[in-house]
């Protein structure tokens, strides 16, 4: 069981940090080219795009959800029609939506700003369809295929928008027009690979009760996740209508390092468990999800916090390596957001625990809760302190997201808490950042020198700790000293071909 969840975790590995790679030099390279004010533009934009992405969710998760109680039933062919008519007609409708919200607010958006939010709803439509195509992909564990669409989707959307502002000089609308070109030409191809054979013949009551079911399941999350959109999102909105686009590009850009960075992991995490996690319980019952979820856990802590530890350390630096010198003020933001960014992924535990038990209410309750206590912060402390308090109120709702979490999931579902390895991670991780923090600020001029010294002595120094304290178990030690042992016979055979050539 374990052992099946770390192969689908390593699978699900290039289809993060490739796109995560990615997505940082689009910071680098974007910060670059657009000054703060049209960067704020182009976070609006794909904040809304994402707000209407996360309503189309619902069919999505509809697929985590029921393909494998419907593959197994023998009926794979009409659930799939079924989703197809799903995503197209929940598609269009949000679609249409979209097109009439920018009509009523034309007059009170920045002529610029609506411009762009045109080119907005096209990546809506490519980003709603392929996201419900990606969760065939994960459910039919077609990793490679999903690998290729995540890298490309943040790679495509890198190139093509750099080559329309740069070779055309298209300034922020080439950004987004990449994004829209990127999106659509991925479509076809995953549609051909998935629904390409599928007959949208289907009976018209089983198509309705398929669609009763999946909304019982589903519209509570997309309710959720819309509440989620405001506590990761709508602190730009505040910015943007309380403060200035300048500020919501600074902010945005530091944002988009720290989030990334965490949710690389914590996403890799979601992706790897979640349908494994489905299948453990429909077929091996309570107990074996239970011991599932406290080993998905404990290698959560391990992985997690010491990047947000060494992030928050050298914070200063990344700001400085990865944007241009106009968001360098923006390095503030790094230690609060990816803390909150830990959390998030931190509640994400336990919110497995209720989605098995198919409670989503509770769910949506706590993410709304949540997101109404953050509008109502950042109303009071983001016109005063600007994007800073913004940073900060982040991390408090997501940390106290996670505690409503924890107690709503244990009520349905109790599982053991890997509470020791929470402790010597965290004491780990503080060690480090001690450790890493002088390196980031003194070492030498050079960033990039500055930059690697910090990872590597971090690195040592956590597993160390780790190891001293007894974290690690007698199979992880043993693949840490195989890799040790190697990369040491690697260093000493090249220093002797040096001394002796």
């Amino acid at each position: 069981m374990l052992r099946s969840f770390m192969k689908d975790l390593i699978s699900y590995i290039p289809a993060q940090v490739l796109p995560g790679f990615i997505a940082f030099l689009s910071v680098l390279v974007f910060t670059r080219l657009i000054p703060p004010g049209d960067y704020g533009n182009y976070t609006l934009v794909m904040a809304t795009v994402t707000i209407f992405t996360s309503i189309s969710g619902w069919v999505g998760m509809g697929v985590i959800r029921f393909y494998v109680p419907f593959k197994e039933s023998g009926k794979e062919r009409d659930f799939k029609a079924g989703v197809t008519y799903l995503c197209l007609l929940t598609v269009s409708t949000v679609g249409v939506a979209f097109c009439l919200a920018l009509m009523m607010l034309t007059q009170r958006l920045e002529p610029q700003l609506g411009l762009l939010m045109r080119i907005g709803v096209v990546i809506f439509i490519a980003r709603a369809v392929s996201d419900v195509l990606c969760q065939f992909l994960r459910v039919q564990y077609r990793l490679g295929w999903f690998s290729a669409y995540k890298t490309w989707e943040a790679g495509g959307t890198l190139l093509l928008g750099l080559l329309l502002v740069q070779g055309l000089g298209t300034g922020v609308k080439g950004l987004l027009w990449g994004a829209a070109i990127a999106s659509l030409l991925a479509v076809v191809p995953l549609w051909r690979q998935l629904l390409g054979d599928v007959r949208l013949e289907i009976n018209q009551s089983a198509f309705w009760r398929l669609a009763r079911e999946v909304a019982a399941y589903s519209l509570p999350l997309v309710a959720g996740n819309l509440a989620a959109w405001v506590l990761s999102l709508g602190d730009r909105y505040v910015l943007a209508v309380l403060r200035s686009s300048y500020e919501v590009g600074i902010y945005a850009a530091a944002y988009s390092i720290a989030e990334k960075s965490i949710l690389m992991l914590s996403t890799l995490f979601m992706l790897a468990s979640g349908q494994l996690m489905v299948e453990i319980w429909e077929t091996r019952g309570k107990a074996a999800a239970g011991t599932l979820l406290m080993s998905v856990m404990r290698a959560y802590l391990i992985l997690c916090l010491p990047a947000v530890a060494g992030l928050a350390a050298l914070s200063k630096l990344a700001m400085d390596m990865l944007t241009g010198a106009e968001y360098a003020a923006g390095y503030r933001v790094l230690p609060w957001v990816a803390a909150g960014a830990f959390f998030l992924g931190f509640q994400q535990r336990f919110q497995a625990a209720l989605v098995l038990k198919k409670k989503t209410v509770p769910i949506m309750v706590s993410l709304l809760m949540a997101g109404l206590l953050n509008i109502l912060l950042n109303l009071i402390f983001v016109p005063r302190y600007g994007y800073i308090a913004a940073a900060i109120i982040t991390l408090v709702c997501y940390a106290v997201l996670a505690g409503f979490m924890a107690v709503l999931s244990r009520r349905e579902f109790t599982w053991h808490f890997p509470w020791g390895s929470l402790a010597r991670s965290a004491l780990a991780s503080s060690i480090m950042a001690a450790a890493v923090y002088p390196i980031g600020q003194w070492l030498t001029r050079s960033l990039l020198v500055n930059l690697g010294a910090g990872i590597t002595v971090g690195i040592g120094v956590y597993i160390f700790v780790l190891y001293v304290t007894g974290e690690l178990r007698p199979a992880e030690k043993q693949k840490i000293a195989q890799l040790f042992n190697k990369k040491v016979l690697l260093v000493v055979n090249g220093m002797a071909r040096g001394w002796f050539r």
